[in-house]
């Protein structure tokens, strides 16, 4: 929740340096629109483009590093749930197992005590009929 809400803090400043781009961007635009055809009037100025140019730049590293920090937030929540499936699964799988030995278990010893109560039942008629 703490990463999503930086996220979303990172996402409107990032929002704010577009917006104040593209108002410089078309300043420019209207002032060379404007541009008056009298052939003493200011010269254009370089250095609005360099600006221009600059804050795109920043803009753009924002824009990456917001996007990483998304992406991030996203790859985390993914490996949370794979997580979560993996022990439930590897959960369900020793349940499984555990539940198939003590039934192995019980089995064995209702065998064991099938052939007991045979081996008594036969040693008895032996001595009955020796006798």
């Amino acid at each position: 929740a703490k990463a999503t809400q930086e996220t979303f803090s990172e996402g409107a400043q990032m929002a704010q340096a577009t917006d104040q781009a593209f108002k410089t961007y078309d300043g420019l635009i209207q002032r060379l629109q404007s541009w008056p055809s009298d052939p003493n009037s200011p010269p254009f100025d370089i250095r609005e483009w360099g600006k221009a140019a600059s804050e795109i730049n920043m803009m753009s590293s924002e824009f990456q590093r917001l996007l990483s920090q998304v992406l991030s937030v996203a790859e985390t929540d993914r490996l949370s749930g794979l997580s979560k499936v993996s022990r439930e699964t590897g959960e369900a799988l020793v349940d499984y197992a555990f539940q198939k030995l003590l039934l192995l278990i019980g089995l064995s010893g209702v065998f064991i005590t099938g052939l007991r109560l045979a081996y008594l039942w036969l040693l008895a008629r032996l001595r009955l009929q020796n006798a």
